[in-house]
């Protein structure tokens, strides 16, 4: 078959993950949507080729609201193997790393480990609508770029009708609130350096 990735993830940021084309007041050009109350999702990627990049945020429920706590960057990757579209997506939760430390959260702490769990929990289980678990680990936070939560998944999927379509869309969308919901209870725990 002849299969175009970059198509196929204009289509999902179109049509599954229900972005909107927007301009901003300082002239940059992106997409945005809102999940649920609260939890936004944005893409200022210029060029969709192999890769779909974005934003989740929770406490925002548009660009222009300056407050939020920025969460992970959702890359969304889509291939065919012959037989079967599989929908990757993947990304980091940063603990922030300050220059004059270089330490992010510590996950050692006895303080974290009761929410840290809850958390890897549900980020695997964000994804439980598509009948598969995610991937998901911690990186320590006591060298340069520690501190952060690294999570993956694989969904597979048959048509590019089905990507489309309303039932693979919602549960699209209401795995990433999931996975909103399973970061924001770490957000306590993050260095206070920026969003990002």
């Amino acid at each position: 078959m002849n299969f175009n990735s970059s198509e196929y993830l204009k289509g999902l940021r179109a049509h599954a993950l229900h972005l909107v084309d927007i301009w901003s007041d300082d002239g940059s050009h992106g997409w945005e949507t809102v999940l649920a109350d609260g939890v936004y999702l944005s893409s200022w990627q210029r060029r969709v080729q192999t890769n779909l990049c974005c934003e989740l945020w929770m406490g925002m429920k548009t660009y222009s609201d300056s407050t939020g706590d920025f969460l992970t960057e959702p890359y969304f990757n889509i291939s065919h193997n012959g037989d079967t579209f599989i929908l990757k997506v993947w990304g980091e939760f940063w603990g922030n790393w300050p220059k004059e430390k270089y330490l992010g959260m510590d996950f050692s702490s006895d303080a974290i480990k009761s929410d840290l769990d809850k958390t890897l929990e549900g980020v695997s289980n964000a994804w439980s609508a598509f009948g598969v678990k995610g991937n998901c680990g911690c990186d320590s936070g006591n060298h340069v770029g520690g501190g952060d939560v690294w999570w993956n998944v694989a969904i597979p999927f048959e048509t590019r009708e089905e990507l489309v379509g309303n039932e693979f869309s919602e549960k699209l969308r209401g795995s990433l609130v999931k996975l909103a919901e399973a970061f924001s209870a770490l957000l306590g725990y993050r260095v206070k350096v920026n969003n990002k």
